[in-house]
């Protein structure tokens, strides 16, 4: 306690441009002090620490263990620190002034998030909305970055975290509309027998293992793999290559573009798509609002209850 007591939260932003910048000056730049000043700061933060922190040589970079361990430390104090001074217990739509950081799966931005930016502008001109790069983590991990909400399907939910349903997802298969395949069904043999393109794996959307439909993604030969939900529908198009994902995003695509949506050949599993925050934001007025707002176009949404 004594040693922070003598400390101060400019230190630990210095310490947070060090560890994540590639030099002085650029440490500098980032918190709008000269170069000198910045080395004044790493001299005193390692004297504080008794480590060297990061050593430049030459041009090159080299960061200590102790430096390696503050890293992702640092930022989550920075973090508390911003929602404690930034905490406030009154929130007017028509007139607060504010940015909303959200994450989610590209399926879920495409085909749901939408009708939130809508709701959003109309209600609150005045609050920005940041779609921040979805990682395929845990949900508490990724609310260590500096984000607000998450939207996850239920096997990246965690249960330390206030969560409420928002729609079902289940799957469809996606061909070329001049493909070989015809009709709007295809058969068993013709899927596994088939080439398909598909996300990369970690980014797939998994039924339960064990499932039917698990089986048989597991089986199919993948031949094209990417990172991008919109990359799918595209290298579809000219050849028989088969994409099973989200039976909506499937739907949406074939509206714009020569596809057709086709029933898979087996059992196709709902999967429960949820939002979480952070529990100690939860009796936050604008967080109330926030998730009031995202359930109400949930509950808009096909599948946001089944039967």
């Amino acid at each position: 306690m004594d040693s922070l007591r003598r400390s101060n939260l400019n230190q630990f932003y210095a310490l947070d441009a060090i560890l994540n910048t590639t030099s002085i000056t650029e440490a500098a730049a980032r918190m709008h002090i000269s170069q000198p000043a910045m080395s004044l700061a790493l001299k005193k933060l390692r004297d504080h620490f008794g480590d060297e922190l990061v050593v430049y040589n030459n041009g090159q970079r080299q960061v200590t263990a102790l430096a390696q361990a503050l890293r992702p430390r640092v930022r989550h104090l920075l973090r508390e620190a911003e929602n404690v001074f930034g905490t406030t217990l009154s929130f007017d739509p028509k007139v607060d002034q504010r940015t909303v950081r959200i994450a989610a799966p590209d399926m879920v931005e495409i085909t749901f998030l939408p009708n939130v930016i809508r709701r959003i502008q109309q209600e609150a001109p005045g609050v920005d909305i940041h779609f921040v790069p979805f990682d395929y983590v845990q949900a508490d991990v990724l609310l260590e970055r500096n984000v607000d909400l998450v939207i996850v399907p239920q096997h990246l939910e965690s249960s330390q975290l206030p969560k409420v349903h928002l729609f079902y997802e289940s799957l469809s298969c996606m061909v070329w509309s001049e493909s070989s395949f015809t009709g709007h069904e295809i058969s068993l043999e013709a899927y596994l027998n088939g080439k398909h393109a598909a996300l990369l794996s970690e980014m797939e959307i998994p039924s339960p293992p064990g499932s039917e439909a698990f089986d048989y993604l597991d089986r199919r030969h993948v031949s094209i793999r990417t990172a991008r939900y919109a990359m799918l529908p595209i290298a579809v198009i000219g050849t028989d290559l088969i994409v099973t994902t989200i039976g909506r995003f499937a739907q949406q695509f074939a509206t714009m573009l020569p596809l057709k949506v086709v029933t898979t050949p087996f059992k196709a599993e709902y999967i429960s798509i949820s939002m979480q925050w952070p529990a100690h934001r939860e009796a936050e007025p604008f967080m109330r609002w926030l998730t009031s707002l995202i359930h109400d176009e949930a509950a808009r949404f096909p599948l946001h209850k089944l039967g």
